[in-house]
């Protein structure tokens, strides 16, 4: 079992409804992660923290200041197929606020994949 400190970095992509361009939300979270092992080969891991995101143009239609923050969730599953190769499985949300805690949106994404370490 091991706590871990997680920082992160990415992005959103709005569509403005007034011209149809894209801005870009670029955010940072932080999150305090548990892994627990569940065998020699299973792991899973929960991570919970903040996430702040920010645009360079106004993106929400009461005029809202363009910083955004919130809650960020994780959890991931990892199976080690061998000392090379892990199969991931990871779900993740944020809710977003703006202004005075006014809810923005809420967020979420499963996705699925493999690291190679080398």
């Amino acid at each position: 079992d091991t706590l871990n400190l997680r920082v992160g970095l990415g992005y959103n992509r709005y569509q403005k409804s007034s011209d149809f361009s894209t801005v870009l939300g670029p955010d940072i979270h932080a999150s305090v992660s548990y892994e627990y092992k569940l065998s020699p080969t299973i792991s899973i891991e929960a991570l919970g923290g903040l996430s702040v995101m920010f645009t360079g143009e106004d993106i929400s239609s009461d005029s809202s200041p363009s910083i955004f923050y919130g809650p960020y969730i994780q959890i991931m599953g990892r199976f080690s197929v061998n000392e090379l190769f892990t199969l991931n499985l990871s779900a993740e949300t944020k809710f977003l606020f703006s202004n005075v805690f006014t809810p923005y949106e809420l967020t979420g994404i499963v996705r699925a994949g493999f690291t190679y370490r080398f």
